[in-house]
């Protein structure tokens, strides 16, 4: 039998698929650098621990969806598209979450 207080305060925990969970580390990853520094997915792999092939997929998504700026060969990277504080993570989250489940 559960209480009022457990009823009316009960918590949910939100599931995350992990494109969304990893694009959502990449994307704080990204905005904790300095403005002249780029990341790559490598390091954030790693400081992360996270497979490095999945993260290059999900940036892949973070790219085309306008968030992130990827830049190839030497000297390239990976740096926000915009200002940390204009995304939106709800945004990200019905982004790149699967749509038919929301």
């Amino acid at each position: 039998m559960y209480s009022i207080f457990s009823l009316i305060f009960r918590q949910e925990k939100m599931q995350l698929t992990t494109h969304t969970d990893y694009s959502l580390r990449l994307l704080i990853y990204l905005a904790l650098l300095d403005n002249n520094q780029t990341g790559t997915v490598q390091l954030a792999a790693d400081h992360y621990g996270i497979s490095s092939n999945h993260l290059a997929k999900v940036a892949q998504t973070l790219v085309q969806l306008g968030y992130v700026q990827g830049q190839r060969g030497r000297g390239g990277g990976l740096r926000l598209d915009m200002s940390a504080d204009k995304i939106n993570l709800g945004d990200i989250v019905r982004k790149t979450e699967n749509l038919q489940l929301l």
